[in-house]
């Protein structure tokens, strides 16, 4: 358990200044500085009411800490710790087995560890001064600001350290108001950038506060059908705190305008069973999400019992198996796409002092991104279509004039064939002329007459010039012209 006599960062003190001066009228851009005083009031500087509203006030630990800027000398000594919460570090380790009381007829068989509920210390986080993770976060963070909001570093081998020094960042708070820090990869290999970004926002009761509610008034009504169907397959520990996050989540979702329902679990007319992966579903727009509660697991060394270890000698086949998956108290929540495989897990991790409850509103915007993400896919593959579409007229065009063009040249090299013949024809009939008025034999002289004057009209319709020359008449392409001639415009098109 983080201490309870670390000094208060500078969010804490800020809140603790705002209490002494009786809690006036203030804009706080969300609800963690009730988060804040809760961890202050963990330290006993502050007493918390709700009775009528929410308040808070002074205690003499508190008027005693703005006075001298310490902590009294009683103080100092370790306190007890209350049965009813339970830190991170109670949660069980792995391999790690919890003792208990075990009766005569259990003593046989092989201790199983117990379930620890992880109940979220909204103080641990910002009592690590000292932590050399903590250290490194607010110094990313000032080098950062030092950069003027754009730092560049080589994360060659680092990048899962700056992404934990990231979340470590945003978990306690060290950015500047209403803002976060977000990490992206660059172009150059091995480098990362870092920048400030919105924080995301959270337009209905805070999480934290849902989560420190003696009560809930009215559930949401499809959390409230997933609680009487018992459709939760956590363990009875943590299904209170599970049930008031997917309450949290749904009651913001309405607010933002999307749809909440229940997964669907019925049969089809076929008599077949249709199923709806999630606890619940939310849809954004035309996207359909899957939101489930995943209660995290322990893997503990199996310790075989008698059974098993008789049934191993009898049965040469016999499995045992080596471990235990026992699941402990923290949680997660996992969105995905209903019709998809990938999802995104947002979790309890006590190392780096983040809850599922502080990470709702990133979950929230995580979702609401994704499918932005998915209509801007859209609206570029429409793009895309309608150029390709553009593209490819263009090519037809050209591939029209480029075919027209290829008749033109071919038909002028056939008047020019046919020219050059025509005018080879007439100098040999202007040889037989020469040669008829020399033959003496009268038949023969007529037989080679009549064969110049056909001759002659021969030549005649050969010759292209005895009309008027043009352009051929068009005709259609054939499929493999219409296919070469499109590449290739396809090819030249930049």
């Amino acid at each position: 358990m983080a201490s309870t006599t670390a000094p208060p960062n500078d969010r804490q003190q800020d809140v603790l200044n705002w209490i002494a001066e009786g809690c006036p009228s203030r804009e706080w851009p969300n609800s963690t500085h009730k988060t804040t005083a809760i961890a202050l009031q963990n330290r006993r500087l502050v007493k918390i009411s709700r009775r009528g509203g929410w308040s808070a006030a002074l205690t003499e630990t508190g008027e005693y800490y703005r006075t001298h800027g310490s902590y009294p000398a009683e103080v100092s000594a370790p306190r007890r710790r209350s049965a009813t919460r339970a830190s991170a570090s109670e949660v069980p380790k792995v391999g790690e087995q919890q003792p208990r009381a075990r009766s005569s007829k259990q003593a046989a068989e092989p201790a199983h560890s117990t379930i620890a509920t992880y109940v979220p210390d909204p103080e641990a986080p910002s009592d690590r001064e000292g932590h050399e993770e903590l250290a490194s976060a607010r110094k990313l963070v000032a080098d950062v600001e030092a950069a003027g909001g754009n730092l560049s570093r080589d994360a060659t081998g680092k990048k899962r350290y700056y992404s934990a020094l990231v979340d470590t960042v945003n978990a306690n708070q060290l950015a500047p108001l209403r803002q976060r820090l977000a990490v992206a990869n660059t172009d150059n290999a091995g480098e990362v950038t870092f920048t400030f970004e919105a924080a995301p926002k959270w337009l209905s009761t805070w999480p934290r506060d849902v989560a420190d509610a003696d009560r809930i008034g009215r559930w949401h009504p499809v959390v409230a059908s997933v609680r009487s169907e018992k459709r939760l397959s956590c363990t009875a520990e943590v299904k209170s705190r599970a049930m008031r996050i997917l309450h949290t989540f749904a009651t913001e979702s309405d607010k933002r305008g999307h749809r909440t329902a229940l997964p669907r679990r019925d049969n089809d007319r076929y008599g077949y069973r249709t199923y709806e992966r999630g606890d619940i579903k939310i849809t954004v727009r035309e996207y359909t999400y899957t939101i489930s509660i995943v209660q995290q697991h322990d893997t503990i060394a199996h310790v075989p019992t008698p059974q098993e270890l008789e049934d191993k000698k009898r049965y040469s086949y016999t499995h045992v198996p080596k471990w235990d998956s026992i699941p402990n108290g923290k949680l997660g929540i996992s969105i995905g796409l209903l019709e998809g495989r990938d999802f995104q897990q947002f979790k309890d991790n006590p190392k780096r002092g983040t809850v599922v409850e502080d990470l709702l509103p990133e979950a929230m915007q995580w979702l609401e991104q994704d499918a932005d993400q998915r209509d801007a896919a859209k609206e570029a593959a429409r793009e895309r279509q309608i150029a390709e579409a553009e593209r490819q007229r263009e090519a037809a065009r050209l591939a029209q004039i480029q075919h027209q063009e290829n008749l033109n040249i071919e038909e002028l090299r056939k008047q020019a064939t046919r020219w050059a013949e025509a005018r080879a024809i007439r100098f040999y009939l202007a040889a037989l002329t020469d040669r008829i008025e020399s033959i003496e034999d009268e038949e023969k002289r007529a037989a080679a007459a009549e064969w110049l004057a056909w001759g002659k009209g021969v030549v005649e319709r050969l010759d292209p010039l005895s009309g008027i020359p043009g352009p051929p008449r068009n005709r259609y392409m054939t499929w493999q012209e219409q296919m070469d001639l499109t590449s290739a415009a396809r090819a030249s098109m930049p």
